[in-house]
């Protein structure tokens, strides 16, 4: 709205605004200038709270600066009104599985069933929506204590991240704006003495929290069924591991490794009752980071199927005091990242059951990963331009390094000498 006129200064112009042209309702603004826009500032002068222009709506205007001007009208065919700002919304979810990876199936389920000396593995997924981002997410899980954790075996999205998931504050999964992360770890479960007989029920929860989000949590359930006392027989399984690559020739229970070197295992079963145990399985589930080399396996020194890592290796009948020895070879996978300046430590088990025994477990194989800061695999020389352009010059820089410095070590022992002819001419002999 425009208009002419001097304002008054004690109280400049005020401009009303009606629906009705003899204004017997309408708002007010008080002013300082000759214009104005409305409805911004239009006050609530007759109880109508604040003026909001409707499509539609034909509206009455007048100044008034000791007396009222004459009233001009215009009606309003469109409104727009702004976007709001919408309101930050940030959302967290987490969903949690099992699998038993002792029954050779990789199947996640919300509820398994296991056997003492079972290996597991959980799988939790945490998903960040909303129209802004979670952050620093912090994940943690309240491992139960029939269960024990298998170190080395958390991942976030196939990548290490150590071994404080069931200990201390967990672990963090950064600021997620509509993200997936994915957590896997490992767990035994414990032995017998851990069950009653019959079936017992773990559970085990896992929690996501955030600085601007409330904290979610998810639980897996797993059945342990412990049966009866199926006899005398007793079972023994010794596992050790060497560094083939390395060049090692003793068994080790621990060993250092790099990416790409081949582990051999050895599993030794024995029977150390009086009774015969009837269809002995070997099993062994290698860690996250290493793949199984194919006809690797042999049994008392004869090459054998494979199967292992996998559904388990049938030994046969162990006689009293009668001892099997498997081996068996994997890699460390060249795909493996490792962070500067850390460590992975990959802990290998392997399992034995019988007919008439229940399973028991081996003692660990520990194999430690040292960091480079890069992904293993790209470690070979670059043979691109750049590469075969970078290493000539790495040679010339070093060649004139050593040629300014034999040079100058050769002009000092030059005027050395000169100094001594000096102080005695009549001797040339250097001493």
């Amino acid at each position: 709205m425009n208009w002419n006129g001097s304002q008054n200064p004690s109280f400049g112009f005020y401009a009303d605004v009606s629906t009705d042209p003899n204004f017997s309702t309408f708002w007010n603004k008080q002013v300082w200038s000759n214009s104005t826009s409305a409805p911004s500032g239009f006050g609530n002068y007759f109880g109508l709270g604040g003026l909001v222009l409707q499509s539609g709506t034909t509206y009455f205007a007048r100044v008034f600066n000791g007396q009222h001007s004459n009233v001009v009208n215009w009606s309003v065919q469109q409104c727009s009104n702004p976007t709001p700002t919408p309101t930050p919304l940030p959302n967290i979810s987490i969903t949690k599985n099992v699998i038993n990876l002792s029954n050779s199936n990789n199947s996640e389920f919300k509820t398994i069933n296991a056997r003492p000396g079972d290996l597991l593995e959980f799988v939790i997924r945490v998903n960040s929506f909303g129209n802004t981002s979670v952050n620093n997410v912090r994940v943690f899980d309240n491992l139960p204590s029939q269960l024990q954790y298998l170190g080395g075996s958390t991942t976030i999205d196939g990548s290490f991240a150590g071994d404080s998931f069931t200990s201390g504050s967990g672990i963090s999964l950064g600021s997620m704006f509509n993200q997936n992360k994915t957590i896997r770890f490992r767990t035994l479960v414990r032995n017998e003495s851990f069950f009653g007989i019959g079936t017992t029920q773990v559970t085990n929860s896992t929690f996501a929290t955030a600085d601007n989000v409330g904290s979610v949590n998810d639980r897996a359930f797993v059945s342990v069924t412990r049966g009866q006392v199926q006899g005398a027989i007793t079972l023994q399984i010794q596992k050790s591991g060497k560094n083939i690559s390395k060049g090692e020739i003793t068994e080790r229970l621990s060993m250092n490794a790099t990416p790409n070197d081949t582990i051999e295992f050895t599993v030794r079963v024995k029977n150390i009752s009086g009774i015969t145990a009837n269809n002995v399985f070997v099993t062994d589930t290698l860690p996250t980071g290493m793949s199984y080399i194919n006809n690797s396996s042999s049994l008392n020194g004869i090459v054998t199927a494979n199967g292992i890592t996998g559904t388990g290796l049938n030994i046969g009948s162990l006689a009293s005091n009668q001892e099997a020895v498997i081996k068996f070879s994997a890699i460390v996978n060249t795909g493996t990242i490792i962070t500067a300046g850390t460590t992975v430590t990959l802990t290998n088990i392997s399992q034995a059951r019988a007919e008439n025994y229940s399973q028991i477990i081996s003692n660990p194989v520990v194999i430690t990963l040292g960091g480079l800061g890069i992904v293993a695999g790209a470690l070979d020389i670059k043979t691109g331009a750049s590469g075969t352009f970078l290493i000539p010059l790495l040679i010339v820089f070093f060649a004139s390094l050593l040629f300014f410095f034999r040079s100058a070590i050769f002009r000092m022992f030059r005027k050395e000498d000169q100094i001594q002819y000096i102080h005695n001419p009549y001797h040339f002999e250097i001493n």
